[in-house]
C-alpha cells in the first residue's frame, strides 16, 4: 500500500509573529484550531487574542493531549470539524506540532 504525507504550505516562526497568524489564517479562511500544549497556549494567551481581534478571525484552542497516537488526532479532528474550523495551526513545538500536521 502506498502512502503519501504532504507537510504544510505554510511554516512561520520568529519573534513575536503570533502577532501576524491573523494574516495567515485569513489567507485561507476565518477560523482556526489550534492545537499547544496547555502551557505553551496560556503562556502566548495574549497575543492570542491580539491577533483574532486585529484580523476579526475566531481561533478555537485546543489543549494537546501530550502524546501523538491515532486517538488523539481523531480527537483533534473530530473537534475541528465541530467547530467549523478553516485551518489547523500547532503551537509549540515536538509532538504538538507533529500532531497538528496530521490533524
Amino acid at each position: 500500500m502506498r502512502k503519501a504525507f504532504i507537510s504544510p504550505t505554510k511554516y512561520v516562526q520568529g519573534e513575536n509573529e503570533l502577532l501576524n497568524l491573523g494574516f495567515y489564517v485569513k489567507s485561507f479562511g476565518e477560523s482556526a484550531l489550534v492545537i499547544g500544549n496547555p502551557g505553551d497556549i496560556e503562556r502566548v494567551q495574549d497575543k492570542l487574542d491580539k491577533t483574532a481581534e486585529r484580523f476579526g478571525i475566531t481561533l478555537h484552542l485546543a489543549d494537546f493531549g501530550g502524546e501523538a497516537t491515532r486517538e488523539e488526532v481523531n480527537r483533534l479532528k473530530k473537534l475541528a470539524k465541530e467547530k467549523g474550523t478553516d485551518i489547523i495551526v500547532g503551537l509549540g513545538g515536538g509532538k504538538a506540532i507533529d500532531t497538528s500536521k496530521y490533524v
